[in-house]
Formats: structure tokens, sequence, C-alpha cells
């Protein structure tokens, strides 16, 4: 149920954003001034910002502890401050274009809209997975056949994808008695935009294991989770608490996984999205806004990659320095340093 609601929160917000940018795109007309930009990330962080809360509140039980309210408390202050001010720059946009009035209005009442969702829809999803019994999910390291199995499943789901839209969308075009060989191209844009975003949910519904793993780990405390970080991955161990050690170390081995897993759905979706771009400017090549999508993404990916590699390498580091405590599991196993990729000597 979560990750369906996940699933679709992400579609709904792409497609938020991309039909966004279009209204900015009509509201400007043939070309898009220099004041773009201050539209098109106002729009950012009115979509985006209401889905982190709403992922937070469903995932994380945030008023376990003082520690778990105090950090849910921060992420809320920072999101609406980025709403208030992404309101401030709609409006000035508005009043510097100038843009017709609805637009500042509908982007900051959907803003204001999707934060009540978000705040609404997080918590009562995190009280019907409790209620399901679904946070109980006991810790085990990750091994690398499990890995390659989940890998496996992706790059099938990929194949499947790719060669059913395909052939569905061959037997469309070509009946129709318009089509002829320049539709091919557009043909296989379509079918690779498909393969690519069938990929991402693949990747996402796949690492859904090992999201509940850490969840265990960290007793579904947000604070907990957010202390964790800073000591694995900023090297803050003054932060641990007595008896944490192992907490950190299976942390460590785990986050540098579902890390991995997030910036691979992160790379396939952006490849989804940036076809969509070629498939409008295959049908429109003086698609500005396509243009200017088509680039950011690309920009973003630059950004993201380095900085998600940089974690996963010092959540790794950290999980062989603190092998000795992953030896043994909650349920008390055996040696588990060879499958969390510490050398066992």
């Amino acid at each position: 149920m979560k990750l369906l609601a996940y699933i679709v929160a992400v579609i709904l917000a792409t497609a938020l954003l991309l039909g966004g940018g279009l209204l900015v795109g009509l509201a400007e007309g043939e070309e898009l001034s220099s004041f773009f930009g201050l539209a098109f990330a106002s729009l950012t962080v009115f979509v985006y910002g209401p889905l982190l809360l709403g992922s937070l509140s469903a995932y994380w039980n945030v008023k376990v502890s003082g520690e778990s309210r105090k950090t849910f408390r921060l992420w809320l202050a920072v999101i609406v401050g980025l709403e208030v001010l992404a309101g401030v720059a709609i409006v000035t946009y508005a009043v510097l274009l100038p843009a017709p009035v609805w637009l500042p209005a509908l982007f900051i009442g959907g803003g204001i809209l999707l934060t009540a969702v978000g705040l609404v829809v997080g918590p009562a999803l995190f009280r019907h997975d409790e209620r399901r019994g679904g946070s109980a999910e006991p810790w085990s390291p990750v091994s690398r056949d499990e890995v390659r199995r989940k890998i496996a499943v992706v790059a099938i789901t990929f194949g499947a994808g790719l060669v059913i839209a395909l052939v569905g969308l061959a037997l469309l075009f070509f009946s129709l008695d318009d089509a002829d060989s320049s539709d091919i191209g557009a043909v296989f844009v379509m079918a690779l935009n498909f393969a690519f975003l069938a990929a991402a949910i693949a990747t996402l519904v796949v690492s859904l294991a090992w999201n509940r793993r850490l969840k265990h780990v960290l007793g579904g405390d947000l604070g907990v989770g957010r202390r964790m970080a800073k000591v694995v991955l900023r090297g803050k161990d003054d932060l641990l608490g007595e008896g944490e050690a192992p907490m950190a170390a299976r942390y460590a081995a785990t986050i540098s996984t579902i890390l991995t897993s997030q910036l691979c759905f992160v790379v396939l979706l952006y490849l989804s999205l940036a076809l969509q771009q070629v498939q409008l400017l295959l049908s429109d090549p003086s698609n500005v806004l396509s243009l200017v999508l088509l680039v950011a993404l690309p920009v973003v990916l630059l950004v993201l990659i380095p900085w998600t590699v940089l974690r996963i390498k010092r959540a790794r580091r950290y999980a062989r320095d603190h092998a000795n405590l992953l030896r043994q599991d909650p349920a008390g196993g055996g040696d588990h340093r060879e499958e969390v990729g510490v050398d066992p000597r």
C-alpha cells in the first residue's frame, strides 16, 4: 500500500512539475524570458516539498520520541520556509514578466493544498502499515547474491518493458492510415521512455526490503536516523550514545545499498523524463521548454551523482572499519563480514 502510494506520488509530482512548466511556458509566449528559472524553481519547491513531508511521515514514526518529533519539526520548518520563499519568488516573477494573476495564485494555492495532503496522508499510511505489522523486519546484512538478484529483476523489467512497448506501439502506429517510416524513431523513443520508467519503478520495489531493514535498525525513529546519518556519513562519532555503535555499523552496512538503489532510481527516472522531452521535440522542434528541461536534467545529475557516490563510499568505509560489530546479527547468526563486502581476514 505504502509503496504503491509512493509510486503514484512520484508520478503525480512529475506530472505536476511538467504541467506547471507548460503553464509558465504558455504564460510567457513563444520565447522564454530570463525570469523563467525563478518560476520553475518555485514550482519545484511547491511540488517536491509536500512530497518529502508526506514520505517522511509515512515511513518514519515521527512521534516515537522527542528526538524524532524535533527532527520532523525541523524538516517541516525548513520546507514551509522554502515554500514561503517560493511564494515570494512566483509573485516577483509575475510582476516582472508580467504574468496573469492566476499563475501565482494557482502555484501558491496548489502548494498549500499539497502540503496539507502530505501531512494528512503520510501519517495515515504509517498507521495503516503499523496495523498490518509492516514495520517488523529483522535486520540482516545485504549479500552480494541478493544485490545481483535484484539487479537482474530491474534489468529484466527494462528488457520486457522495451519489447512490450515496441510491439504495442508499432502495431498501433503502423495500423494508422497516415503512418510512414518516419514514425519508427518516435516509436523507439516512446518505447525507451516506457522501459526506463518501468525499470525505475522496479528499482523502488526491489529496494523495499532494504528500507524495512534500515527502519528496524533505527527502531523507526526519524531522529535516530538523522543522528546515525551524521555519524556514518559525516564522521561525527561524538553523537553516538551508549551502546549505539552496533546500530551505526548496521546503519552503514545497509544505507550504502539503499543510497545506490536511490541513485539508480533517480537516473532511470531522469532518463525517462529526458526521453519525454525528446518526444516533444520530435513533434515540435521549436519547443523551448523541452529544450530547457533537456539541458537542466543532466545538470542536476552532474551534481547529484558525485555527491551520492561520496556518501556511498563513506558508508562502505564505516562498515569496513567497524566490521567486528557486524559479525553477529540481531538473531544471533554467524559471521557476516563477507556478505556485507568486508574482507573477513
